[in-house]
């Protein structure tokens, strides 16, 4: 069974995992901050060279910000995600001033070295689950047709049409059935092999307008009319990379196709 990449996150020939190595935490306390409780930051748009590791960030009424990524053992910190301990390297004042002026408090920003990956044991896989600032798997898949299906339920109630953006995923597909990526279990894309994680169970962050920062758009509303099993609202799916190591990076890329070489077992 072949499907294609219809949508990636940055573009062609590019690695959705390099820009989860960033992260906002709290000055004092090292606590992420994130979309739920600072909207404001939907409109962040953050480009990054893979080659080089130079940061380009933008956002509405602030001055672009360049900055090369750094890690040293002096800017080492604890930070936290979701009770998540882990290290990360802090990337200075002027990047914490940026940011601090743009949300209006107090922040500072981090990046994960390669060195300092997590590695989460699954049952399932000889080699443990390599993640750095997110706190599940960095891969998160919805499908064209499946997001179509959710806009015919949004006009069906009067409510405008919503992007793939509102869900922020990695990577949307094509040529499949509606909510047919649900029932991927083992994937390849390229020469790598991405392996299930589980149904990704939605939030309150579904709301905030990626376009505009603002809330109240009732799409966790219109989910939960027929994507709430067990209680929890689901919509699209995670997947992690069966990678012993991140060099090289996997590189992905728009048009490519994607082999499901297993289904879940129902």
């Amino acid at each position: 069974m072949y499907n294609k990449i219809s949508y990636h996150e940055r573009g062609e020939g590019t690695s959705p995992m390099i820009h989860q190595q960033l992260m906002l935490i709290e000055s004092v306390s090292g606590t992420f901050l994130s979309q739920r409780s600072h909207p404001k930051l939907a409109l962040v748009g953050v480009d990054v060279n893979v080659i080089s590791s130079a940061l380009s960030i933008e956002a509405p009424r602030m001055p672009t910000f360049t900055h090369r990524m750094e890690f040293s053992p002096s800017s080492q910190r604890m930070v936290t995600v979701h009770t998540m301990p882990f290290i990360a390297d802090d990337q200075g004042d002027e990047a914490s001033a940026w940011f601090s002026e743009y949300l209006g408090v107090s922040c500072r920003l981090v990046a994960v070295h390669d060195s300092k990956m997590r590695r989460r044991a699954l049952d399932n896989f000889d080699e443990p689950m390599i993640i750095s600032c997110h706190d599940s798997a960095s891969i998160h898949i919805i499908g064209q047709s499946s997001l179509d299906y959710v806009n015919e339920e949004r006009e069906r109630t009067g409510s405008p049409k919503v992007s793939c953006n509102c869900f922020r995923p990695n990577i949307v597909t094509s040529d499949h059935a509606p909510f047919e990526e649900n029932r991927w279990k083992v994937l390849r894309i390229g020469d790598t092999l991405f392996e299930r994680r589980k149904l990704t169970a939605r939030c309150s962050i579904i709301d905030v307008d990626p376009d505009t920062g603002e809330r109240g758009r009732g799409v966790l509303k219109t989910l939960a009319n027929f994507r709430n099993p067990n209680g929890k609202i689901y919509f699209g799916t995670y997947f992690y990379p069966r990678l012993k190591s991140l060099h090289p990076v996997p590189i992905i890329s728009v048009g490519q196709e994607i082999e499901v070489v297993e289904l879940v077992r129902e």
